[in-house]
C-alpha cells in the first residue's frame, strides 16, 4: 500500500518575519488636527442640513398610483459644501 506524506502544518507569522515600519504613512499632528476639524466641520454642517428639513413636505404626494404615474418634484434642501455630501 503505498504511503502519502501529509503536508507540513502551516506556521503563523511572528514579527520577526514582518519588516520593520509600515505600510501606512505616518501621521503628523498637523494632519490629525486637519482631520479632526473636517469631521467637526462635516458634523456641523450634515447637523445643518438636516435641520433645514424637519419633515418631507411631499410625502403625501408619494402615495398612490395617479401620484406614482407622475411624480412631483422632490424638495431639497443646499449643503453649506461637498463635505456633507455622498456618492453611491
Amino acid at each position: 500500500m503505498p504511503t502519502t506524506e501529509k503536508p507540513a502544518p502551516r506556521r503563523n507569522s511572528t514579527k520577526s518575519d514582518k519588516k520593520e515600519g509600515s505600510a501606512l504613512p505616518s501621521k503628523s499632528k498637523g494632519s490629525v488636527m486637519q482631520s479632526a476639524d473636517q469631521a467637526l466641520q462635516q458634523l456641523t454642517q450634515t447637523q445643518a442640513l438636516v435641520a433645514s428639513m424637519p419633515n418631507n413636505p411631499n410625502k403625501a404626494g408619494e402615495h398612490g398610483f395617479k401620484n406614482a404615474q407622475t411624480p412631483q418634484r422632490g424638495a431639497t434642501s443646499k449643503p453649506e459644501s461637498r463635505l456633507v455630501t455622498g456618492s453611491t
